[in-house]
Order: structure tokens, then C-alpha cells, then sequence
């Protein structure tokens, strides 16, 4: 038996363009195969474009983690040779093979407690409030020299250390702000 009911057939009418022509739907199956193949090199073309950006992308992080582990491995020799000041450079670049911060941590910390720090000078002849004569005794001429140095720093008649009073500060201060503003001004 056949069925005759045409209520349930979907019934397929012509389309009609905005130009006034009439499409059965054929034409619309072969357009999709040649956009596919233009669709398909734009993709291709996208794609590897991606694919460079995601190579140089890399490129420039490997380099950046690289600068990065070299810096963290610069900090904590810096920082071992602040708590290890007996420790050298020399002695990180012929003896330390670590490639990590807490490794050279670790071998800094080691190799400081086979080597001695000494951090008070070497007691002479001299006795307590006497440190000055003997530096003075030590090396006479580097001594004056210091003197002399220190003296020159200063305006005749004045004393190294010496302080000026508060009036003649203010006096000095009013003098120079006076100065200024001639000198600002034009008059002289």
C-alpha cells in the first residue's frame, strides 16, 4: 500500500534569488566543493602562520627561562658570599659545579666550614685606647697624610668636625639666598 497522505511530504519549492531568478537547490551543492578549496588554503596558510608565532614564542621563553636560571644562579652566589665573605669568585669558578641556587647554597655552606674566617684583627703590642698610636706607629706617613687630607677639607680657621653655630648658619643661609636672588634678578 502507498502511503497518499501529502500532508506529512515536505514539499520543495523553488527558491528565489533577490535578483528575481529561481534556484532548485542544485547549484547549492556544487558551491560548497569550490569555497572548500580556497577555504581550505586560507586555513592552511592561518595555520602555518600559527605555527611560526608558536616556534618564536618558544624560542624567545627558552631564552628567557635561560637568562632567568643565570640570574638566580648569579643571586645566590651573591648571597653565599654575603654569609661566606671568605669565599672568593675564583673559588665558585674553579670548585662550584652546581647549576641550581639551593645547590650552590648548599655547597657554599659546606665548603665555609673548612675554611677560617677571621674577623678580628691580629692583636700586636697594642693595649686598649691606644689604638691610634699604634696605627700612628705603624705607618707614620699614612697617618699625616690623613691629617693632612682631612684638613684641607675644610675652611681656614675651622677644625675637622667642627660645627657652625645656629646664627651662623641662618647668617650663611641669608647671605646665599641674598646672592641668588641678584643673580636671578639681573642686578649685581
Amino acid at each position: 500500500m502507498e502511503n497518499t497522505n501529502t500532508a506529512t511530504d515536505p514539499v520543495v519549492e523553488p527558491e528565489t534569488e533577490p535578483n528575481g531568478s529561481v534556484t532548485d537547490g542544485a547549484d547549492d551543492i556544487q558551491k560548497p566543493d569550490a569555497d572548500f578549496e580556497a577555504q581550505a588554503a586560507h586555513w592552511k596558510a592561518m595555520s602555518r602562520k600559527n605555527e611560526d608565532a608558536f616556534k618564536k614564542a618558544s624560542r624567545n621563553l627558552a631564552e628567557r627561562e635561560a637568562q632567568l636560571a643565570e640570574r638566580d644562579l648569579t643571586i645566590a652566589r651573591m648571597t653565599a658570599q654575603k654569609e661566606h665573605p671568605q669565599l672568593t669568585d675564583e673559588m665558585f669558578e674553579a670548585m662550584c659545579k652546581e647549576t641550581t641556587p639551593e645547590g650552590v647554597a648548599e655547597w657554599a655552606d659546606k665548603l665555609a666550614q673548612f675554611i677560617d674566617v677571621k674577623n678580628e684583627p691580629a692583636k700586636s703590642d697594642v693595649q686598649d685606647g691606644d689604638e691610634s698610636d699604634a696605627f700612628a706607629k705603624a705607618y707614620p706617613q699614612t697617618k699625616a697624610s690623613i691629617d693632612r687630607h682631612n684638613m684641607s677639607k675644610v675652611s681656614p680657621g675651622k677644625w675637622v668636625g667642627a660645627q657652625e653655630s645656629e646664627a651662623d648658619l641662618r647668617k650663611r643661609v641669608r647671605q646665599e639666598i641674598e646672592e641668588r636672588r641678584k643673580k636671578a634678578t639681573g642686578r649685581q
